[in-house]
C-alpha cells in the first residue's frame, strides 16, 4: 500500500470515528430527555464476579472447581463457552458492560479516567423504567468514575470492609434496599462481588473442600499472599514452583467457590421462584487471573486467554433453553443489547452499541473477538519500590488482540506480534507469527480497520478521594 492510499485510509477511519462519537453525543442527549418507553415488566439482575476466569467455574473444563449455584443457573439457562472480556482489568471491562462499547470508545481505560459523560449507560436507560440499585465491592467502580449515573440507589460497599478476611456487607445492604424499594416497578440490580480477587482468602469450608491437605503453616503463608508478592514473582524474586502454584490455584478456586455461595445468598434475597422466573439473570466475569500463566501473576500486562476468557451464564425462562451450551464467540459488549432485547426496548431509542443481542438462535457466522489494553499507569513505582533496578519497560506496552475462528493475533505498540492457534494450542505457548506471516498480515489489517489509530478516546482526569486512592493502592493500582 503506498503512502497516499494509507493516508487516505487513516483519514477515512478518523472521519468514521468522529461521526461515531458525534452520533453517541446526539443520541445520549435525546435518550436522557425522552419519556420512559413502554417495556416488558421484567426484573434484571447483573452480577459481576470480579477476577474470575472461565476455567474456575464448573462447565468450562477446569479441574478441582466447585460452583453449584452457577451450575444450577446454567442448567436452567445458557452457558456461553466462548465468552471474552474486552480488556484485562476491571475498569475498562465494566465500562463495556455498562455501555456496549469497547474501551477505546467509552473512555474508562486508564487509572485516572472514567466513563465518557456523553454516553448513555445501561443504568441511564433502566433507571427510567425500573427501580434500580448498584452495589460495588471494587474501588474502581465508583460514583466518581460515572458508574453510579442513572441508578436510583448506589452503594460503594467496599468502603465498609474492615479487612480482607471478611467481605463487605453487600448482601445485607441489598436486603435493606429490597425491603424498602418501589415494588410498583420491576427492579434492576447490579452487583460487583470482589471475592475472587487477591488476596485469596476463601471461607474455611471451601478451603477444606478444594485446597490440598498440606501443612497448616504453608496454607497460612499462601492465604496471606498480597499484590506485592505477585509483583515479586513477576520479577523472579520468589521462584514459585509447581507445588506453590498448585496451592495458589486451589486457593483461588476456593475463592471463586466462596463467591458462588455469596451469589446464592443474593438469589435467595429476591423472593423465590416466582420472582426469579420473571428476572433476567446475567452472571459474568469481568476478567480472568494469571496464576503463573506465561510467567505472570494477577491481571496485568497481557491479553492471553487466562485473562480474556470469562464465564457468562444467562437465565431467562422462555428465552434461553434450559441447559443450553452455546459455543459462538460473544463478548461483554453483548450484555447491554441482550438486556434491552429481553425488555423489548424500542429499537429507535437504543444507544449505539458495538455488541449484539444474544437472544434467539446463535449466529451461524463466526465474528471477530477484540480486546484492548492501554498502557499501564501507576505500576512502575510499585515495582521499583521492591527493586529500583527492575526493568519495567517491557511491561509498559499498549496491546490489542483479534481472534477470528481459531486464530488469535496479539499486537503491541513496540512492534511485537504473537499468533496462536487456540484449537491446537489453547495455552498460547507456541507463537506462530514467524511461520504464518500471511495470517499475521491479514488479521492485523482487519484489526487496524476495526480500531483505527492507537489513540483512544480521552476523558477529563479524575480526582478520587483519599479512601479510594488508598484502597486502589492496596490492590496494586496507583502510586
Amino acid at each position: 500500500m503506498n503512502s497516499a492510499i494509507r493516508s487516505s485510509s487513516y483519514r477515512g477511519r478518523a472521519l468514521q470515528l468522529l461521526i461515531f462519537g458525534f452520533c453517541l453525543i446526539v443520541i445520549a442527549s435525546c435518550e436522557r430527555d425522552a419519556p420512559p418507553p413502554e417495556v416488558r415488566d421484567r426484573n434484571v439482575l447483573l452480577v459481576v464476579l470480579d477476577t474470575t476466569r472461565a476455567d474456575a467455574v464448573e462447565g468450562y473444563g477446569g479441574r478441582n472447581v466447585y460452583t453449584p449455584t452457577l451450575r444450577k443457573l446454567a442448567a436452567e439457562g445458557a452457558l456461553f463457552q466462548n465468552a471474552r472480556t474486552t480488556s484485562a482489568w476491571t475498569l475498562p471491562a465494566h465500562g463495556s458492560l455498562f455501555t456496549g462499547l469497547f474501551p477505546s470508545r467509552h473512555g474508562a481505560h486508564a487509572e485516572g479516567s472514567g466513563l465518557d459523560s456523553s454516553l448513555v449507560t445501561l443504568p441511564d436507560l433502566l433507571g427510567r423504567t425500573h427501580d434500580s440499585a448498584g452495589f460495588s465491592e471494587n474501588p474502581h467502580i465508583v460514583e466518581a468514575r460515572g458508574f453510579a449515573r442513572g441508578f436510583d440507589h448506589f452503594e460503594e460497599t467496599w468502603r465498609e470492609q474492615a479487612s480482607h478476611a471478611k467481605p463487605p456487607p453487600t448482601e445485607e445492604r441489598i436486603a435493606t434496599w429490597l425491603s424498602g424499594r418501589d415494588e410498583t416497578k420491576p427492579f434492576f440490580l447490579f452487583v460487583n462481588l470482589m471475592t475472587p480477587h487477591l488476596p485469596y482468602l476463601p471461607t474455611l469450608d471451601h478451603q477444606e473442600r478444594l485446597v490440598p491437605k498440606l501443612d497448616a503453616k504453608i496454607i497460612d503463608n499462601f492465604r496471606s499472599v498480597e499484590e506485592g508478592h505477585a509483583r515479586m514473582q513477576i520479577m523472579g524474586q520468589l521462584g514459585f514452583k509447581r507445588l506453590e502454584f498448585s496451592i495458589l490455584r486451589a486457593l483461588y478456586h476456593a475463592d471463586v467457590a466462596t463467591a458462588d455461595t455469596r451469589l446464592q445468598n443474593i438469589l435467595d434475597l429476591l423472593g423465590g421462584d416466582a420472582v426469579l422466573d420473571n428476572t433476567l439473570v446475567v452472571v459474568v466475569g469481568d476478567h480472568g487471573e494469571n496464576i503463573g500463566d506465561h510467567g505472570l501473576m494477577e491481571h496485568q500486562f497481557c491479553l492471553y486467554e487466562s485473562l480474556l476468557r470469562v464465564p457468562l451464564i444467562i437465565r431467562l425462562p422462555g428465552e434461553f433453553a434450559p441447559g443450553s451450551n452455546r459455543d459462538e464467540p460473544v463478548q461483554l459488549v453483548d450484555v447491554m443489547p441482550t438486556v434491552l432485547d429481553a425488555l423489548d426496548w424500542p429499537a429507535d431509542s437504543r444507544p449505539l452499541s458495538q455488541g449484539q443481542s444474544l437472544l434467539g438462535s446463535p449466529s451461524e457466522h463466526s465474528r471477530p473477538v477484540y480486546a484492548e489494553l492501554m498502557r499501564p499507569t501507576g505500576q512502575e513505582p510499585l515495582y521499583h519500590a521492591i527493586d529500583p533496578e527492575f526493568e519495567f519497560a517491557p511491561y509498559m506496552r499498549r496491546l490489542k488482540s483479534i481472534q477470528v475462528d481459531n486464530l488469535k493475533l496479539i499486537t503491541s505498540e513496540d512492534g511485537e506480534r504473537e499468533l496462536y492457534n487456540l484449537l491446537a494450542d489453547p495455552g498460547e505457548l507456541s507463537n506462530l507469527a514467524s511461520k504464518q506471516p500471511d495470517d499475521v498480515a491479514r488479521l492485523e489489517a482487519q484489526l487496524l480497520d476495526w480500531s483505527g489509530a492507537w489513540n483512544p478516546a480521552e476523558t477529563p482526569p479524575l480526582e478520587l478521594d483519599t479512601q479510594t486512592k488508598d484502597a486502589l493502592r492496596e490492590l496494586g493500582y496507583g502510586k
